[in-house]
């Protein structure tokens, strides 16, 4: 289980979300080891405010006293807050990601001892950040590579390039026939029948729709729609 915001974050929850006075994020406890105290970003995004300068006292500032608040692709914002005076590393228009250190947990703001006040927004609502101790607030969509499956579909009419089909789909069998490319032979000239997307060589060709006479397997680079 990866961590988010502090190191260990979802052991050391002093005050959670409406725990106390209406409390809309949760707070997460300081410790004595100074690298246990760095603050994180939770995922990637852009920092769209900082305030910097306000003193440790108590009630010195607006109740977040020195903070980070950073604004995710798909729209929800994190806000990081008491953090200590001069210890603010990141500055409006950057972008940051869950390896980027925003500062150190301080006291600065309204607050009853050093920690680290984390708020998740949504819609521009302050919703419960828990799950965002341990998950990301924005998470890249990956990139499926388009297999050969999507580029053509049972029924095609294909022109077969240069190479030979085999007798299977992995590739070991016999070769069955060589093509050319010559779109003047009708012998080049096929349909797609069969696709089996785990194969080396994902499609069957035939003379015909139906099937009745098979030719072989190919792979995706061994063919041209027409």
């Amino acid at each position: 289980m990866i961590n988010r915001v502090i190191n260990e974050s979802s052991k050391r929850i002093t005050c959670g979300y409406l725990e106390y006075n209406n409390h809309l994020g949760i707070d997460l406890g300081w410790r004595v080891d100074e690298i246990q105290n760095n603050v994180y970003a939770n995922s990637k995004g852009i920092v769209i405010n900082v305030k910097d300068g306000v003193n440790t006292l108590p009630l010195s500032a607006k109740s977040w006293g020195n903070y980070v608040l950073v604004s995710h692709p798909n729209g929800m914002k994190s806000r990081y807050a008491h953090l200590r005076k001069g210890t603010i590393k990141v500055s409006v228009g950057q972008n940051v990601d869950e390896n980027t250190i925003l500062g150190i947990i301080g006291e600065s703001g309204s607050v009853n001892g050093r920690h680290l006040h984390f708020e998740v927004y949504k819609d521009n609502i302050r919703i419960n950040p828990t799950e965002y101790l341990i998950k990301p607030i924005y998470e890249e969509t990956k990139v499926i590579e388009t297999s050969n499956i999507n580029d053509f579909k049972v029924g095609d009419k294909v022109l077969l390039l240069s190479g030979v089909a085999t007798s299977s789909s992995d590739g070991s069998g016999t070769h069955t026939a060589k093509y050319d490319g010559n779109i003047k032979d009708i012998g080049n000239i096929k349909y797609i029948t069969i696709i089996n997307k785990n194969a080396l060589r994902p499609y069957h060709i035939s003379n015909d729709k139906e099937n009745i006479k098979p030719r072989g397997w190919v792979s995706k680079e061994q063919m041209k729609k027409i």
